[in-house]
């Protein structure tokens, strides 16, 4: 583990680092029971538990503490009750920001860990790293590291304004939760497709702005077209036609959103 942490504070030495320097001080490592995952026919994976900052192991050995075990708890705070991990907000019970938390999590984990890693990207790794092109790769990653989902969400709503940042923050939780069901529903259906193209045309609009913001320079209107061609092909490959991009939010992406707490700062 020691190494591990080394590794960790070498790469990301240049962020706020308070976080993880508490954390892994009162870091508590339990081994998951065997016997109750062949029981419930888990799968075994590590899991962080971010209410009692402990990493539950798929073995006993500590060398099995993988790299995205660790940002999830370098990004970790409490305040009272309230869990803020990442982009994840928990207050009272109610989760916003668990979908771009995990593909956030997951693409700092290949960019500064995994980079040999022979897995594709999740569907959230790759809308999260377009989402990023919008406010900056060192801005975001501060942002993350202080667990503030708040702070991100304003500087994307200085370019589409915040219902459609609440919506696309709500998008890609709705993406993470039902995306990967074996068996889903028609409404799941639907709301995936809806929350893909909610997702694709949040970005889109927010890059556009961005490109005017500065002054349509050559370089600013490769990379554009460049993201939308892949963010395309994100719409092409999920089968999300073109008719499901809305110039306003969608409906259902609203109800959803509604059901939902906003976005907190910490307080």
């Amino acid at each position: 583990l020691s190494e591990k942490i080394k590794k960790f504070e070498s790469k990301l030495s240049h962020h706020n680092l308070a976080y993880f320097h508490s954390n892994i001080k009162n870091l508590k490592v339990t081994e998951r029971s065997s016997l109750l995952s062949k029981v419930f026919n888990r799968e075994q994976k590590n899991s962080y538990n971010p209410k009692k900052n402990k990493i539950t192991l798929q073995n006993a050995s500590t060398d099995t503490i993988t790299m995205y075990d660790i940002l999830h708890l370098a990004s970790t705070t409490k305040v009272g009750r309230d869990i803020f991990s990442g982009f994840s907000q928990d207050r009272h019970y109610e989760r916003i920001g668990f979908g771009l938390n995990h593909g956030y999590t997951q693409l700092l984990n290949r960019r500064y860990f995994n980079r040999d890693s022979s897995l594709g990207s999740c569907l959230e790794e790759m809308l999260a790293e377009y989402i990023e092109k919008i406010v900056g790769q060192d801005q975001m990653e501060y942002y993350y590291l202080i667990g503030e989902l708040k702070y991100l969400h304003e500087d994307i709503a200085k370019y589409v304004g915040e219902e459609d940042a609440d919506a696309l923050i709500v998008s890609l939780d709705i993406i993470n939760k039902y995306y990967y069901k074996d068996k889903k529903t028609k409404r799941q259906e639907d709301l995936i497709n809806r929350a893909i193209g909610t997702s694709v045309s949040v970005i889109k609009d927010a890059l556009l702005d961005k490109l005017s913001e500065e002054e349509f320079k050559p370089s600013a209107v490769s990379n554009y077209y460049s993201a939308t061609n892949v963010l395309h092909e994100i719409l092409k490959d999920n089968n999300v036609n073109d008719e499901k991009i809305f110039d306003g939010i969608d409906t259902i992406i609203i109800r959803e959103m509604q059901a939902k707490r906003k976005v907190y700062q910490k307080k």
